[in-house]
């Protein structure tokens, strides 16, 4: 089962998961793709949720540059299928703790729904901004919250 109610992006790449308006190919493969792609600079992090099975069921991928002003600035994005959320925030403490080891000091995230903005609650990131019909998803627009948790 996907995760219907979340709205997964990877802005680098352009593309959206936001059933059943936007979706990538039906399935979530695109996203790890894209996410496991960043993981060749040194200072990004792309942890997996794996089954006993050796199914991928969940992806987290903290991304941010190597130099420059924001260079301690990093960017979470995750998915994980609905029967393994208690698993998430498992996954979620494991790549935030690589972040802060490779260096992020701030990590930001977004939501577009209520559950999404729950799991980075329970990881202890904050509300930070929210800007309002944000995300244009063809059929309708929706609210994009920010949050942000410090590492160091």
């Amino acid at each position: 089962h996907e995760p219907r109610a979340w709205i997964v992006r990877d802005f680098t790449e352009g593309i959206f998961y936001a059933p059943p308006a936007v979706q990538a190919s039906g399935c979530l493969r695109p996203f790890y793709n894209t996410f496991s792609r960043h993981e060749a600079n040194p200072a990004n992090q792309f942890k997996l949720l794996v089954t006993e099975c050796r199914r991928v069921v969940g992806a987290a991928s903290v991304q941010r540059p190597l130099v420059g002003a924001l260079g301690d600035q990093a960017v979470l994005e995750f998915a994980c299928y609905p029967t393994y959320r208690p698993r998430l925030a498992l996954l979620l403490d494991t790549a935030l703790e690589a972040a802060g080891q490779a260096g992020a000091r701030r990590v930001r995230a977004y939501a577009a729904g209520d559950e999404r903005g729950a799991v980075l609650g329970e990881a202890g990131f904050r509300h930070e901004a929210s800007l309002t019909d944000a995300l244009d998803l063809g059929d309708r627009r929706v609210d994009v919250r920010i949050f942000s948790r410090d590492l160091a």
